[in-house]
Parts: C-alpha cells; structure tokens; sequence
C-alpha cells in the first residue's frame, strides 16, 4: 500500500522562504559594505580623507573575518534550502534539516567567535590604537588632529605622541589644555 504524499504547511513554506532570504541578504550585506570599506579605504592612509579613521580602525583581519562569516552564511543558506525542498517522504526530509539546523549552530559559532575577538581588542583599544598612530605618516597624523581638535596621541608632549605640531596643534599655548587624541580616536573607532 502506497503512502500518502506528505504536504507542507503554506504559510510554513512562505515563512521560512522569507527569513531564508533574509538571512541570505545578512550576508550579501555584509560583502558589499566590506567591499566598500576596502576600496574607499584603500588610499585614505596615504591621502587623508573623510575615511582616514575607519581605515585606521579597521584592520584587514577585520575585514577577512566579515567575508568568512558572509561566505559561511550564504553556504548555510544553500545547505537549508537543499534541506527544505528536497523530498517529502519519510526521512528524506528530516536528515536535510538536520544538516541545516548544524549548519546553523556552526554559524552562530562562527558570528560568536568574530564578534568575541572584536570584543577582546576593544579591552585593550587604546593601548593597542597608539601603535596604530605610530604607524601613520605625518599627514595622517595632522589630518586627524585638525578634524578632532586635539593634539598627539596620548598628549601634546613628543613622549605623548605628538609627532606633527601642525595646523590645529602648531598654536599650542598650553599643552596641558589641549585635549589628547587618545579618546576622540578609539570613541570613534568603538
């Protein structure tokens, strides 16, 4: 005696479909800004412009670990619909999900882990971002003083990091007075 053909639920069907395509377009997102990021920040190190500090903040490994997650979601993605719309008949169904629900779980894994890495550099952010301001030439440097009116990094002496003693920071007075770089940057980069 033949089974009955099982049949799925349609407003199930269109739910899933949804936050599927939704989930997908989490990752294609994710690309297309780090794609963005790459390219406006290619030359902003060099030449400062309006992108200098996001290029300062965000490293290359930053960049690779959003691509990974993206590239981890959309293969997700692909393994839930093989999963949800192959066969209805008895197991066939079941084992696809299951992958999918594992696929899941090693997602989430994946988000937790890059996440919990950014979140552990931000402990030490200010320590870490005075190497970063070392690494800049001098016209980085200025630009970064004169767009947030403070001077050196830490303060305004040359054993705070003040290196460029131009624009903003060439009419110093006081060097007491004037507010550090330290927390305009890594508020920015936070």
């Amino acid at each position: 005696m033949a089974r009955p053909k099982m049949s799925r639920n349609k407003r199930l069907t269109i739910a899933w479909t949804i936050f599927s395509f939704l989930f997908l377009s989490s990752a294609i997102v994710m690309i297309i800004v780090t794609e963005i990021w790459q390219s406006q920040d290619a030359n902003s190190l060099r030449v400062p412009d309006k992108h200098t500090l996001r290029a300062m903040s965000l490293s290359q490994l930053n960049l690779n670990a959003a691509i990974v997650a993206a590239v981890v979601i959309i293969v997700s993605f692909c393994i839930g619909c093989a999963g949800f719309y192959t066969g209805l008949g008895p197991g066939k169904e079941q084992m696809g999900l299951l992958v999918f629900n594992y696929s899941l779980v090693f997602t989430m894994l994946v988000t937790v882990t890059v996440g919990s890495i950014m979140w552990l550099y931000t402990l030490t952010e200010r320590n870490d971002f005075a190497e970063v301001w070392l690494l800049q030439n001098g016209a980085v440097q200025s630009f970064v003083q004169d767009s947030m009116k403070c001077c050196g990094y830490w303060n305004a002496t040359t054993s705070g990091l003040l290196t460029q003693a131009t624009g903003f920071c060439a009419s110093i007075t006081n060097v007491t007075a004037v507010t550090p770089c330290v927390g305009p940057v890594t508020s920015f980069a936070e």
